[in-house]
């Protein structure tokens, strides 16, 4: 969820609904679309913020630091209502869309708006995008829907034609360097992780959880650098257990720990096996080959050096 401290992309976009928003323009239906990662789920819940925001007089909304603000932010606004949070692949069932509707038809009882959040809208039945139709064909008072979708051609024309779709852009390098640099970053790692992200800011702000644990995973990768002189099968054993502490970002940890071995190798010379380990470690991580593999492939070259 978005948080005080969430490092917020897109403000072009963001600047467009707050206007609307201020001039009482904002439409009933939101479609957020692009590729998982790019930041949906975060503009849905900071759009959510700020239409319940209590500092409406404000140009600043939301200022995410309200009653109303963090309530949305920690899930307890009752006003909010988010459908698919738990990301889970099975289907967004009717069931799931006719609840939420019940309570977007109701007054909201703290905010301005009673709001409905469905992330991952490409995954409702088509029972329950027919279902949806009502919503958008007779909108309730003082209700928001916001959908997202990574796959909006899932989506019916008659969902399509009834919703105001923004398309989420990547993100500038430019843009990604300073996001980085905000969170205190190693000046070293900034670039090699921009790079990494190609635009999506999930790649690097969720999957490694910055915020939250912004010390732990570089901390951890800069510490192999110690094994260099150790034995094989601890820095194998090292590595197995960075895999499996952040096993919930499999893609991305090998990605950083290629950046660590590229500093590494920078000031001192690396052997030729060692630099075609290297080179098909790079090579297996681009064709998606099981992680464990790779992570081998890296200590063995890390030893080699």
């Amino acid at each position: 969820m978005i948080q005080k401290k969430t490092v917020l992309f897109h403000q072009e976009i963001r600047s467009r609904l707050q206007s609307a928003y201020a001039s009482g323009t904002l439409h009933h239906a939101y479609l957020f679309t692009g590729p998982r990662g790019i930041g949906k789920a975060t503009m849905a819940v900071w759009l959510a913020q700020a239409v319940c925001c209590e500092k409406i007089s404000s140009k600043n909304i939301p200022c995410g630091t309200c009653d109303h603000c963090r309530a949305v932010a920690h899930g307890t606004m009752p006003d909010v209502t988010i459908v698919g949070a738990e990301r889970s692949l099975r289907a967004i069932s009717i069931r799931e869309v006719r609840d939420a509707q019940v309570k977007l038809s109701q007054t909201p009882l703290r905010g301005n708006y009673s709001v409905c959040i469905l992330l991952d809208s490409d995954r409702c039945t088509i029972a329950a995008q027919n279902a949806l139709l009502k919503t958008l064909e007779e909108p309730y008072p003082r209700a928001l829907l916001i959908l997202t979708a990574a796959q909006p051609s899932r989506l019916l024309p008659t969902i399509h034609s009834r919703v105001v779709a923004i398309p989420l852009k990547r993100v500038v390098f430019r843009d990604m360097m300073r996001a980085l640099q905000s969170e205190s970053v190693a000046g070293e790692q900034c670039a090699p992780l921009a790079r990494y992200a190609a635009g999506i800011p999930g790649r690097i702000f969720e999957n490694f959880k910055l915020r939250g644990n912004r010390v732990s995973v570089l901390t951890q990768v800069d510490a192999l650098k110690r094994y260099t002189n150790a034995p094989f099968w601890e820095l194998q054993a090292e590595m197995r257990k960075m895999y499996a502490r952040y096993g919930n970002a499999p893609d991305a940890l090998p990605q950083l720990l290629r950046n660590e071995m590229a500093l590494l190798c920078r000031d001192q010379p690396v052997s030729s096996p060692a630099r075609k380990t290297l080179s098909a470690l790079w090579s297996a991580e681009a064709h998606h080959v099981h992680q464990e593999l790779a992570l081998d492939l890296l200590a063995l070259s890390l030893k080699s050096l």
